[in-house]
């Protein structure tokens, strides 16, 4: 019988390319923070619509429900109502991701959250949503040939109620621990929460809703300017390929998530590279490296360190950092607290 039991990850040992992912995505979180909390930019906020928006249209597209471009900006900002099944459906999605966008972090991991979520994504529609499947469903794959083959079969309905339980225990007993990194552990959460697979429909968009609520929960706010889902949508087939390479004995609690893990770390590297292209190095490319590095100290009480700085600005030389701190210690802009390797830099008042 499958077990959902997480302490197993704090003895996980990563592979040398996943853990240069997760490096390269902590460096690239730290200059998003920075850049967010230091421009208030009008640019941002078409950003965050932007992404709201193909993120509604991509993650309802995946599973073949979609409307008119036109009429899906309408329905995202609430101008018009729905019209038929699958308008009915984007908006209670769009309900359900606004909820998110607002009050992420009173929301818990729990099974009535997560049943409440799947009722709101079907409040407009004649189905019964909020509830658990009564029936056995399969996931499935279409042949060449057109025969259906089953690829995966989930848990069986009457053991859904425990096993969502058991999943949610588990994952809350490990978030935010030192022992255990939270990105391995979100994206094994909600393949398992896939795998069970609770609902008779709606599961994909649950599991994407939920990624984006346990990211935001993890400061990982890259999902409010730069959609997620669309990266998914553009590499469903190896999104699938991965979900079912990682499905393999899970049953029996020997299957290795890595590829999935791999695949949705770099869904998410790859959101964070956009951004840079997109927002932050057009915007630095209007500032000298010095400017740029004063951006650093203005808004942060924290001990800024060489190498810190080095990371944040990963586009100026080291020998050019150190030129421009050396400068800003004789304006007395910011002190130097040490002169050894524990130095870090403090902006004055």
């Amino acid at each position: 019988m499958k077990i959902f039991d997480y302490n197993k990850l704090k003895d996980l040992k990563i592979p040398h390319d996943i853990a240069n992912i997760l490096n390269n995505i902590s460096q690239y979180q730290g200059r998003l923070g920075l850049f967010i909390q230091q421009n208030k930019l009008k640019s941002l906020d078409n950003l965050m619509m932007q992404s709201k928006i193909f993120s509604i249209e991509s993650s309802n597209k995946i599973e073949n429900v979609f409307t008119t471009n036109k009429r899906l900006k309408e329905l995202s900002i609430n101008k018009i109502k729905p019209i038929n099944r699958n308008e009915e459906e984007i908006v209670g999605y769009k309900n359900v991701l606004d909820i998110i966008n607002e009050n992420f972090d009173s929301i818990e991991i729990k099974p009535n959250y997560i049943l409440q979520m799947h009722r709101i994504l079907y409040d407009y529609t004649n189905i019964d949503g909020g509830t658990y499947k009564k029936t056995q469903n399969y996931i499935t794959q279409t042949l060449a040939n057109n025969e259906t083959k089953i690829r995966f079969t989930p848990i069986e309905p009457y053991l859904i109620s425990i096993k969502m339980e058991e999943l949610c225990n588990t994952f809350q007993e490990n978030f935010n621990k030192p022992q255990t990194n939270n990105l391995i552990l979100i994206f094994n959460f909600i393949f398992d929460f896939v795998s069970i697979h609770p609902f008779t429909d709606g599961n994909g968009r649950i599991q994407r809703l939920l990624m984006t609520l346990l990211l935001y929960k993890t400061n990982h706010v890259i999902g409010k300017y730069i959609s997620l889902d669309k990266i998914i949508e553009s590499s469903k087939e190896t999104h699938y390929e991965t979900l079912l390479s990682s499905s393999y004995n899970w049953h029996e609690n020997t299957n290795d998530t890595t590829p999935f893990i791999r695949y949705m770390l770099g869904i998410l590297l790859n959101a964070y590279k956009t951004f840079e292209r997109a927002v932050i190095f057009p915007h630095l490319q209007k500032l000298t490296a010095k400017q740029q590095i004063e951006l650093v100290f203005k808004n942060t009480l924290l001990k800024m360190t060489k190498a810190k700085i080095i990371e944040l600005l990963p586009h100026i030389s080291q020998t050019t950092i150190e030129l421009y701190l050396n400068q800003l210690l004789k304006e007395k802009y910011i002190t130097k607290i040490n002169n050894n390797k524990f130095s870090y830099y403090i902006k004055n008042k």
